[in-house]
């Protein structure tokens, strides 16, 4: 063997030029392609590539076959050859040779090829910082770096391959379809890779699909370095479970990262991105042509394949005849030197290679094939490169019949001027439409084409144009072998039988993503065949929790577009009882009423009953905001919304709703209604607020709050409720558990002492808590409740979470106590209060009810909570029913939920309070708007004030019972005229389980007083409650207790806090009295009249009586003086965070 044959062996053909000239012609076009393999440690370059040179001879075919038909009259197009080496810095070391030749006076219409991202960013940077008479255009078939749009950076760069930031979008819907949601994405650490992987997480974690593999492989595939990132992400892989990649790297990366992982995981599927380029070999064996298992059904992202079948028949036959083989080789050496590099034969002559009819003896034997699979046609790029050459060829043409005199042959002057203007050609590309239809004798694939190039540079598609596939590595039918693709092969030999392709699997088809599922085929472990609907979904394992992947979506929003908007508050997450910003977990109750505000929304756009002709031909929009029942962020939401940085869904900020805002609904808990009422009432034009639940007394205060509205009656009649239920059962001596960091439980607990004075009740203690982030936190409650053992009836004003967690501390301690605990209306009617505390039997509750709507129950029953504008639903249904959806990413300890998980609801006692705010603000707005604006008016006009909206709101009347009967629902200072009913937790004998807990209506409070039938109440053990003051030591409320009386050695006895969490002790001094007083918040210090001051060494409840009670403050009568239980010095109770 002669050393040059040996060079070419190892790919080092010492002979090979830098660059060839393959056609001369009258105007040239300069090819640039890598050739070869990267360069090589000691500077020269790799091995031939086969597919590279296969793609050159591809466009130096095409070009001869232009100048056959005469393409441009008289006018031969010719073809320099650069060879890059997949080198940036080369493809620049080639640019300068080639533009100093052509500065020489060989005149060059544009540089064709720059196959790599990195090739062509460098070269058009380069050619961008030239005088604009030295500017040459570049076209490429295969660069599809995004980044190569940025005009200002690469002004002189168009491409007829789609870009990456379309296989993106590809890819995202893929995932979609598929109902992956958990997947890692591998790329390669280059302009090609990091961009595009950088992307598609983005838009992927938009479609809430998780990526807890984000990777990139190093670009030297056989180094160290490479071998230890690809065993770190198998590992990875393989510690949390993931069973979808998307591997966005080149054919040989990809080939040597599969191969690597295929040794430890048999479970992953694989999504292959373009640079894969349809070539088998990436998913096989680098030792053998096996099909590696890992690869079996991998689905392939790709620019649309087009086999070029009169190129395929051209290349077939250049193999198999000599003398049409040493013809091009002669004009061609790095074909030359590839045959060479691929046979180990001499050219020319070699007896080994040619037999004596001229035909390639390697030709059998598959060595010269640039295709792994033979028979499937060419390489994915050989299409787009020769498209590259016809849109040179046709701008030239183009240009020539502008410039020239119809009928010329050959390059008149003109012609020959405007080349040296380098320039004009891409002006042309920039604003013409090119017709190719005359290339259709040299490839059908041409008929009737027209390409234009969009503003970027990239080529604009047709209506209805497959602009991106989708491909199935599967077995063909029959057969063992695996293959991708259905080649457009036209009329070719038989050996070239389309039996053997398969067909893609999808399109890509004006922004969508069109499939043919049954196409597809995949593969289990065991190498058995599953359909599309078979394939296991990369999702997130059962019993896990993939915490890395659960997003926040507690800040979201609900957004319906509207001529004018009702701003609906909900506390669909509970607060974060350590950081008030923050939320706290998703609540029990709150993604359905946020679909109960949806619900009366669409009642009133689609006209439904009473709003038959109200804003007619306009609709009502909604903005719903979740406030984790948190001040600080109702404050901060509203403050959001009104200075556009909240965004909606669609990603509009809120700007454009502002004037057209109607009113506000909600908030729930009190002290978020007083922060929203504060914050509203501060804006330029104030808002007019109408909440369902808020009941502070401190809301009825209209100086402080103008525009606040309620549908339900202030604490002030809740608290007589109390009184008079006690009363009832006989009760003189009472407990109390509340929020102590509440404005709502502050203000009734207060409000409650105040009411008992007059009816011989004693408050034995206040038992104030604080939210805590577990149930064990609550379990000291119980020692505080025995030690007021007597005071059997226990009121609790808490909110749902918190009331949850107490009672799972606390009934488990509770044996024979026999506490009642009688539930404020912040408990009401609600079942998950009660399911599976039996405990509870007997607990009487406040409720704060009207008429339950059974259309808004009948169409929340049949919600899918998957789909919808309604983003809590999943997350709320999760919850309630401990189950979980098909994509969520908290599956420990549990089942997946059922279709019909809503099948039982029981609606939440405030889904119709919320729904007829709406319904109050809406009628409200309709008349104050007709009166002052016009009945057809589209926007709202100075004559609206919110005064106004307030008067005409308190005129609204409503049928809230379901009596048939319209009332007002609001008094003349905006609260709200409703009563209560009292219910009863009692066994359900009507179920199977004796464990049943149910609510049994029991009486009802109104403004006439209190229906009880207390002889339908029913207690542990059957006896009837008895909850009395044990003696006139304990309970002295009727009499005057002097300071002379009692026993002075006791003044020094600490307080005991109502929370162990307090770092202080109060002790009791002449200033301060320990124990409990009726008008105010025990555990903690009071400051009364010295001489009124009572103690008992067990610190008893010794009521002051009203006589004694010190003064209030007017401006806030309901204000404590220190934040219980810690004895801090507050500020005002209703400002502090819930």
């Amino acid at each position: 063997m002669n050393a040059a044959i040996f060079a070419c062996l190892v790919g080092r053909c010492s002979g090979s030029e830098a660059n060839v000239t393959l056609i001369s012609g009258d105007v040239t076009l300069a090819a640039m392609f890598p050739v070869n393999d990267a360069i090589a440690a000691d500077g020269s370059c790799g091995p031939y590539l086969a597919s590279s040179v296969q793609n050159l001879q591809a466009v130096k075919w095409f070009v001869d076959e232009l100048n056959r038909i005469d393409y441009i009259p008289g006018v031969t197009i010719g073809l320099d050859a650069y060879r890059t080496c997949g080198d940036p810095e080369k493809a620049v070391q080639s640019t300068v040779s080639l533009l100093q030749k052509y500065d020489d006076g060989a005149g060059s219409s544009g540089i064709l090829g720059l196959t790599s991202t990195e090739e062509a960013m460098a070269v058009s940077r380069l050619i961008g910082s030239l005088p604009a008479d030295k500017e040459v255009f570049q076209i490429s078939g295969s660069a599809t770096g995004a980044a190569l749009s940025n005009r200002q950076l690469y002004p002189n760069f168009f491409r007829v391959i789609p870009p990456d930031n379309l296989q993106v979008q590809v890819i995202v819907q893929l995932l979609w379809q598929l109902d992956w949601n958990y997947v890692a994405i591998v790329y390669d650490e280059d302009d090609y890779g990091r961009p595009a992987a950088t992307e598609l997480r983005r838009l992927a974690e938009e479609k809430q699909i998780c990526v807890p593999v984000f990777e990139s492989m190093p670009l030297a595939k056989r180094s160290s370095e490479f071998a230890n990132a690809a065993d770190s992400i198998v590992q990875q892989v393989k510690s949390k479970f993931v069973r979808g990649m998307v591997i966005l790297a080149s054919h040989d990366a990809t080939q040597e990262f599969i191969s690597r992982m295929n040794n430890e995981v048999s479970y992953v599927e694989l999504i292959l991105g373009e640079a894969t380029a349809l070539r088998r070999s990436a998913l096989q064996s680098s030792t053998s042509s096996d099909t590696l298992d890992l690869a079996k059904g991998a689905l392939l992202v790709s620019p649309p394949y087009n086999g070029l079948p009169e190129f395929r028949l051209y290349w077939n036959d250049l193999l198999e005849n000599r003398t049409a083989f040493v013809a091009q080789a002669n004009h061609n050496t790095w074909l030359a030197d590839y045959f060479v590099q691929q046979t180990g034969c001499d050219v020319q002559d070699d007896p080994t290679c040619w037999s004596d009819s001229g035909v390639s003896t390697k030709r059998n034997d598959e060595k010269m094939s640039t295709e792994e699979n033979p028979g499937e046609g060419l390489g994915l790029y050989a299409w787009y490169h020769v498209k590259a050459a016809a849109v040179m060829a046709a701008s030239l043409k183009q240009l020539h019949e502008r410039k020239c005199v119809s009928g010329t042959s050959g390059p008149c002057q003109p012609f020959k001027e405007s080349l040296n203007a380098r320039r004009v050609l891409q002006t042309s590309l920039q604003e013409e439409s090119i017709s190719l239809n005359e290339m259709s004798s040299v490839s059908t694939a041409f008929s009737n084409s027209f390409v234009q190039f969009a503003a970027d540079g990239t080529l604009k598609t047709t209506p209805g144009q497959d602009e991106y596939s989708l491909y199935n590595f599967r077995k063909q039918t029959g057969r063992e072998n695996f293959v991708f693709k259905k080649a457009n092969l036209g009329n070719l030999p038989s050996v070239f039988n389309p039996v053997r392709m398969v067909s893609k699997v999808g399109s890509f088809v004006s922004n969508t993503l069109s499939m043919q599922t049954s196409n597809a085929e995949f593969y289990n472990e065991a190498d058995s065949a599953l359909t599309w609907t078979e394939l296991p979904a990369a999702q997130c394992p059962a019993n896990r929790d993939c915490v890395e992947c659960q997003k926040d979506v507690s800040g979201n929003v609900v957004f319906m577009e509207g001529d004018f908007y009702v701003v609906a508050m909900v506390p669909v997450y509970a607060k974060n009882p350590i950081n008030p910003l923050q939320c706290g977990e998703i609540n029990f109750s709150g993604a359905d009423l946020v679909q109960a505000v949806i619900f009366a929304v669409n009642q009133v756009n689609n006209g439904n009953a009473e709003f038959k002709g109200v804003l007619t031909g306009r609709t009502v929009g909604l903005v719903v905001i979740n406030t984790c029942g948190t001040p600080l962020l109702v404050r901060q939401r509203i403050l959001d919304l009104h200075s556009g940085r909240l965004t909606l869904p669609d990603g509009r900020n809120t700007s454009f709703i502002l004037p057209k805002i109607m009113g506000y609904v909600g908030a729930s808990y009190s002290s978020n209604s007083i922060a929203a009422s504060e914050t509203l009432t501060s804006i330029k034009r104030p808002f007019v607020e109408v909440s369902g639940v808020s009941t502070s007394p401190a809301l009825s205060d209209r100086e402080k709050h103008p525009f606040f509205m309620r549908i339900v009656p202030p604490d002030d009649t809740q608290a007589m409720v109390f009184v008079d239920i006690a009363r009832s059962l006989g009760a003189n001596y009472i407990q109390i558990i509340y929020d102590g960091s509440s404005a709502y439980a502050t203000g009734l607990f207060n409000e409650t002492l105040k009411k008992v004075h007059g009816y011989d009740i004693c408050v034995a203690q206040g038992i104030a808590v604080t939210p805590r982030k577990t149930s064990s936190e609550y379990k000291w409650i119980v020692d505080k409740l025995r030690d007021k053992s007597h005071a059997k009836l226990v009121i609790v004003i808490l909110h749902e979470l918190d009331i949850q967690k107490t009672m799972d501390a606390m009934l488990p301690l509770l044996t024979d106590d026999n506490f009642v605990f009688l539930g404020s209306e912040s408990w009401g009617r609600r079942q998950e209060l009660i399911t599976g505390r039996t405990k509870l039997e007997g607990t009487v509750v406040v409720s704060l009810e009207i008429a339950v709507d059974q259309v808004f129950k009948n169409e929340f029953s049949k919600l899918d909570p998957r789909s919808g504008s309604n983003v809590w639903l999943k997350y709320f249904w999760e919850k309630r029913k401990n189950c979980y959806f098909e994509k969520s990413f908290q599956r420990k300890d549990r089942l997946p939920c059922k279709d019909d998980v809503a099948r039982d609801y029981e609606q939440d006692t405030w889904a119709p309070f919320y729904i007829n705010c709406v319904y109050s603000v809406v009628l409200g707005f309709n008349k104050s708007l007709s009166q002052h604006c016009g009945p057809s008016a589209r926007r709202l006009c100075d004559g609206l004030t919110s005064e106004r909206l307030v008067a005409a709101t308190k005129e609204v009347q409503l049928d809230l019972y379901s009596t048939g009967r319209k009332n007002k629902v609001f008094d003349s200072n905006g609260d709200g005229l409703g009563g209560f009913k009292v219910l009863q937790v009692v066994r359900d004998l009507s179920s199977s389980s004796s464990d049943q807990m149910i609510y049994k209506d029991v009486g009802a409070w109104t403004q006439e007083g209190l229906d009880l039938n207390t002889e339908d109440l029913k207690f542990v053990g059957g006896s009837k409650l008895k909850s009395v003051c044990p003696n006139d030591l304990e309970c002295s409320g009727s009499r005057f207790i002097e300071l002379d009386n009692l026993n002075e050695q006791r003044r020094d006895l600490p307080c005991t806090p109502g929370d162990p969490s307090s770092t202080q002790n109060h002790y009791g001094d002449d200033q301060t009295a320990t124990g409990c007083a009726s008008h105010r918040n025990p555990g903690g210090p009071l400051r009364i009249p010295q001489p009124r001051i009572v103690k008992d060494k067990g610190h008893a409840c010794n009521v002051v009586t009203q006589q004694e009670r010190p003064r209030l403050s007017q401006e806030n009568p309901y204000a404590e003086p220190y934040d219980l239980p810690t004895g801090r010095r507050s500020a005002h109770p209703y400002n502090k965070a819930e």
